[in-house]
């Protein structure tokens, strides 16, 4: 492909790897964010290289090569410009692999993240899905390679998890990802209109007003957590001055004031997840890092009981 179409002109389209974005599920970079990016409103971040997309380069032939000789058919790297819905909107398809007998894409990908179930790539199978009903073929192969820690570039297949796809087991998703593409470029267009565009001005009014409330409501906990805390400082404060002065029980400003006697706690050594190991050494294998250590469980803060007093005479 050339290389406008990998970075220089990248803003002209919507591609596969920005179907996650589109759909807001992406890691690495949010709807907004693209939006703005495709309306040429901010800068994309510079084509850059990594260890990681060097190893993905690296090995994505070597992936391919297995998977066609594995199932009796040729794989062939695709790259389309097609166009999507009535404004005949651009779309750039670059697979890793076709073939055009069976019907069938190829998607490749390395990583450290390994799930035991195809729906847990959503971000993968999304992306799958756009390339298939974009090309009109109804099968597809995702092949996910267990990047090992040290980057070993000597293929492994054991490492790799294979899953096979059909276009018409996930209908329901497919209409999520047109209508989340649509939607999209709809919101593109608007803001190429009118730059000064908030990402609050393109909700929908029933979602604007939710989104308002739980704002609300969050500002709302917040205080309240605030409060909660300053009331329990309070508490603490009174029932030492109670007990300096040998007072169990008090009437009080309309309520009854009882304090409730604290408890020490106990010490126990119990297991936790040693985070830092975790980083620094396996992060794969973050579960073999468990260390002993001594916390006090089962404790209690004196605290002050109030109920409220009768208004009777």
């Amino acid at each position: 492909m050339a290389q406008d179409s990998v970075s220089v002109d990248r803003w002209k389209y919507i591609g596969g790897s920005d179907i996650a974005a589109v759909m807001g599920i992406s890691p690495f970079k949010t709807r907004w964010e693209l939006l703005q990016e495709k309306a040429q409103l901010i800068d994309p971040a510079p084509p850059f290289t990594t260890k990681y997309i060097d190893y993905g380069n690296t090995m994505e032939p070597l992936i391919r090569n297995y998977v066609s000789y594995e199932y009796k058919m040729a794989f062939e790297e695709g790259k389309h410009y097609l166009t999507f819905g009535e404004n005949g909107d651009m779309v750039r398809i670059h697979t890793d692999g076709e073939n055009d007998e069976n019907r069938t894409i190829l998607e490749i990908k390395t990583t450290s993240q390994i799930h035991e179930k195809l729906e847990d790539y959503k971000t993968y199978l999304v992306q799958l899905l756009f390339y298939m009903f974009m090309t009109g073929y109804e099968n597809g192969i995702l092949a996910v390679y267990d990047r090992p820690d040290n980057f070993s570039v000597e293929f492994d297949h054991k490492r790799l998890h294979v899953y096979e796809i059909q276009l018409s087991d996930y209908e329901e998703l497919v209409k999520d990802i047109k209508k989340a593409v649509i939607h999209f470029l709809n919101d593109l267009e608007k803001v190429r209109s009118n730059p000064f565009l908030t990402q609050e001005d393109l909700l929908p009014a029933d979602m604007e007003a939710l989104a308002s409330r739980l704002a609300e409501i969050k500002e709302q906990e917040e205080k309240f957590k605030a409060i909660t805390e300053e009331k329990k400082l309070i508490e603490e404060k009174l029932a030492e001055l109670m007990t300096e002065n040998d007072t169990k029980t008090m009437d009080a400003f309309g309520w009854k004031m009882t304090m409730i006697s604290g408890k020490a706690g106990e010490k126990k050594v119990v297991q936790e997840f040693d985070t830092e190991s975790f980083k620094v050494s396996h992060p794969r294998l973050w579960k073999k890092f468990i260390k002993e250590t001594e916390k006090t469980v089962g404790g209690r803060k004196v605290s002050i009981k109030l109920t409220r007093l009768s208004n009777e005479n």
